[in-house]
């Protein structure tokens, strides 16, 4: 699967094991969540899931090269993680950031706290910068969270139009089967949202939207979500 074909699902795999989602021929789930406190600081974490792959990527990761892509080490991507998170660990505001690890499922699990949402955005956009060849970073990395006191914006500066035509009938087939899950929880209750395809907690402290990989790519859908609390 051509790397050019992910600058969405890339801001944060950039860190996560991104050379193996490109090179698996199966399913795989992304969950990003945010959860904030009453003065604003919080945790966030953002967990890549391909355990429903784990078959096909158990051959790929004995092989040297797959469809034409190099298979990176194991060594290569622990290099990485190590990486983002002394990275991360860093950048002001963030603590306690840890990546676990596991191989046997293929599940990687990124935490930190963060002491302003400002803080956790800037943080994540330097981490992206870190691992770009320009050093500039990935621009569907910037911008990304707000929040007010009593309003939370989740945004999304995805433009489908520059990917989804040079996605091909393989890279379809592979976001056909993934998932983008947000999930946002607040020390306030939730009064609405503005994405249509978010659901509110029964407790109404909590919202989470869940979205196909390829109708995000293809611009049908978008995480772009506006919570507004009481």
């Amino acid at each position: 699967m051509p790397v050019s074909a992910f600058p969405y699902i890339r801001k944060y795999l950039l860190l996560l094991v991104f050379p193996l989602v490109i090179l698996m021929s199966g399913c795989f789930e992304i969950t990003e969540e945010v959860n904030i406190a009453a003065n604003g600081s919080g945790t966030f974490v953002y967990t890549v899931n391909m355990s429903r792959s784990k078959i096909s990527l158990d051959g790929i990761m004995k092989r040297d090269s797959s469809d034409g892509y190099r298979v990176p080490r194991r060594e290569e991507i622990e290099r990485d993680l190590t990486k983002a998170q002394s990275v991360l660990a860093r950048q002001p505001g963030i603590s306690k950031v840890t990546i676990t690890r596991d191989w046997v499922n293929y599940i990687y699990i990124l935490r930190c706290n963060f002491a302003t949402i400002e803080q956790l955005d800037l943080a994540l956009e330097n981490l992206s910068a870190s691992f770009s060849r320009n050093k500039k970073g990935i621009p569907e990395a910037r911008d990304n969270f707000s929040y007010s006191g009593n309003t939370f914006s989740r945004s999304s500066h995805y433009d489908a139009s520059k990917t989804s035509p040079r996605l091909g009938v393989t890279d379809r087939n592979i976001l056909r089967q993934a998932n983008y899950t947000c999930i946002f929880r607040f020390a306030k209750p939730v009064a609405r949202c503005s994405n249509p395809g978010a659901q509110i907690s029964k407790d109404g402290r909590s919202v989470m939207l869940r979205q196909n990989m390829l109708e995000l790519a293809e611009g049908r859908k978008t995480l772009a979500n506006t919570i507004s609390l009481k």
